[in-house]
């Protein structure tokens, strides 16, 4: 009786721990979200206060929007960042870019054909892929959400392989609308 009581407990103990860790993990995602719409809120109101007053400088947003034609540009900064924390077998992989309303925040598959063109950023996914030490690879990651520009990280995930840690990620890359 007192074994099987043991394992009640131990598996009551075990769902509570669980419980209390997916509401932890469920917590940041949430708080990832808010941060990303936050950003994109943020940018919609530099672009419309700018284009309401024509005082904001072009600079300013020119380093936290850059034009689409600088993302190899981006890819060389963070080749050289590479460098300086010893990041071995890095590789980039472009994907399809996004547009996203500045109004609403949403995804649009494709530019409406007629009536009022959107305020729209562009959203470019970049696969990159490396391999490195612990600290190299978060100082390597920390640096790079440091940068001027708008980025930022949607999926990080890490493995042990031979003796260092084998790291894959999707980095968006924001730019805004060259009209």
């Amino acid at each position: 009786m007192k074994k099987t009581s043991r394992i009640f407990l131990i598996l009551v103990a075990g769902v509570l721990v669980s419980g209390i860790v997916y509401v932890f993990y469920v917590k940041s995602k949430i708080s990832s979200i808010h941060a990303l719409r936050f950003s994109i809120n943020e940018a919609a109101s530099m672009v419309t206060a700018r284009d309401e007053q024509g005082t904001q400088s072009e600079t300013e947003l020119g380093d936290l929007f850059p034009a689409r034609s600088d993302i190899a540009g981006f890819m060389e900064e963070i080749y050289v960042i590479s460098k300086k924390y010893d990041i071995r077998n890095l590789t980039f992989e472009q994907k399809d870019r996004e547009l996203i309303d500045l109004v609403s925040g949403n995804i649009i598959k494709a530019m409406p054909v007629s009536g009022k063109k959107p305020d729209i950023m562009y959203a470019y996914p970049v696969r990159i892929s490396f391999s490195s030490g612990y600290r190299n690879q978060a100082e390597f990651v920390r640096e790079m959400q440091n940068m001027k520009r708008l980025v930022t990280i949607k999926n990080l995930k890490t493995r042990r392989d031979a003796g260092l840690l084998a790291t894959e990620m999707i980095i968006v890359v924001y730019s805004a609308e060259v009209r």
